[in-house]
């Protein structure tokens, strides 16, 4: 999976659109894999976010952020 298929994945369940996750076959990988917190991913930087775990083993960090 891509940067880009993860940013639309998220997209549109953020928004509640309909996402195209493109053609799967029957034995396909899962999409998602496991989705951590930096915390329970043992990532002690002080940051608050996701890690998100693909099929395919690629791992994604998603960080979470407030504009003040």
């Amino acid at each position: 999976m891509s940067e880009q298929e993860l940013r639309d994945i998220l997209v549109a369940l953020l928004t509640g659109e309909p996402a195209s996750l493109g053609e799967r076959g029957e034995q396909s990988e899962p999409l998602i894999e496991a989705i951590a917190t930096f915390e329970e991913a043992g990532l002690g930087d002080g940051g608050t976010g996701l890690v998100i775990t693909t099929g395919d083993g690629v791992e994604f960090r998603v960080a979470i952020t407030r504009n003040s």
